[in-house]
């Protein structure tokens, strides 16, 4: 079952395993972005291409984008082979899958959505840059993206990691823990500042 909860979590593996903060921190970044257009498109496209995270390509290789191999990324650890022979990438950890969208966007020069008014709009430029042929894209993510929002995935009053240290339950991001896995502790200070660049700019940065 996928909840706020699966949402906060994939924030955070941005945060941890792509940009190497501290467990505590990158779950208060990840609290902190929840209201974030950018985190909750990009969530809705991983949930459409994995099919709500069950895709055997997401729990064998946690790649949440249907990345195939790519020359230009330094985040893949590993290939396989998806249906009709397509070389498709694999990752060590969520996180990395998630970096290489970000790297993506940054290398097309599509800037992330700052509201909910430019969701749809950024849904059209990533169909346009060629991520997928399908003229239907643009709305199949957006449906994707009010249902679920209409479920309340991404209001934080429904999650329970205010206070609550323990491992989520049944939808669990990292659904291969001998490939590496999240850490969860006490949220420790908020530490919003970070939040306020685009992740592409902080890649950019070299931070």
């Amino acid at each position: 079952m996928v909840t706020t909860d699966t949402y906060i979590q994939f924030i955070q593996s941005w945060y941890q395993q792509a940009r190497n903060i501290p467990a505590a921190q990158a779950e208060d970044l990840a609290l902190a972005a929840v209201e974030s257009p950018m985190w909750q498109a990009l969530f809705a496209q991983a949930f459409h291409e994995t099919g709500a995270f069950t895709s055997r390509l997401f729990r064998q290789c946690h790649n949440l984008f249907g990345f195939g191999c790519a020359g230009w990324s330094d985040n893949q650890s590993g290939h396989t082979t998806a249906d009709g022979g397509r070389c498709v990438a694999c990752y060590a950890q969520p996180g990395h899958s998630i970096d290489d969208i970000i790297k993506w966007l940054a290398r097309k020069n599509i800037d992330t959505p700052a509201t909910e008014g430019d969701v749809y709009t950024f849904f059209q430029q990533i169909q346009r840059a060629g991520f997928n042929p399908s003229a239907t894209y643009p709305d199949l993510l957006l449906n994707v993206y009010n249902r679920l929002k209409s479920r309340g995935i991404f209001d934080k009053r429904n999650s329970s990691y205010t206070g609550h240290p323990d491992p989520l339950g049944d939808q669990n991001l990292n659904p291969d823990p001998p490939r590496g896995g999240f850490s969860w502790f006490f949220p420790a200070l908020l530490v919003g500042g970070l939040i306020l660049l685009k992740p592409w700019q902080l890649w950019k940065s070299g931070k």
